[in-house]
């Protein structure tokens, strides 16, 4: 009988653990792409719905797509997307997991608790490079060939030359 109660604990650990290592991939990877769906959708294959992923995460993160025959997107930097679902709910459950220590009636607050952070983490990291909401200003960087622009056409990295002046005087 004891061994039974084991297993059973033992097998619902495995899934738990299971979860708390998918959980940070899947938060990110759903953040990242949620707003690029109908252009997802839109490709008439899986191959080229699966290129179009890949140029999303590759595209947003670093700049490089690296599907030439998919449709391309720039990096972005989105500091309003720091707020999301998944950090909402990765901060709610580090919460439960918080309260769970003093309280005897709130189970398995330990294991909720660590699963929050990964959620919190990973919805965080896909939020700040998430596309951002439909007139939001950000800033978008594409390197196609090496070179970075900013949205306004001016090499961001560029050191501004002429005579600027240092003080002004008043």
């Amino acid at each position: 009988m004891g061994k039974r109660r084991s297993q059973a604990k033992k097998g619902g650990m495995k899934i738990g653990s299971a979860i708390g290592k998918i959980a940070p991939y899947f938060a990110f990877i759903t953040q990242l792409t949620e707003k690029d769906m109908p252009t997802i959708t839109s490709q008439t294959t899986t191959i080229g719905q699966l290129k179009t992923v890949g140029n999303v995460l590759f595209g947003r993160v670093s700049g490089f797509n690296i599907f030439k025959d998919a449709p391309q997107f720039p990096v972005t930097r989105n500091w309003a997307g720091l707020a999301n679902k998944w950090t909402g709910l990765g901060f709610g459950m580090m919460l439960y997991g918080h309260l769970s220590k003093g309280t005897k009636f709130l189970p398995k607050g330990g294991q909720i608790g660590s699963i929050g952070k990964k959620l919190f983490t990973g919805g965080a990291i896909g939020g700040f490079f998430d596309a951002p909401a439909q007139g939001a200003p950000t800033q978008q960087y594409m390197a196609p060939n090496g070179y970075a622009t900013s949205s306004l056409g001016v090499n961001p990295f560029s050191v501004p030359t002429g005579n600027l002046p240092l003080v002004r005087d008043p």
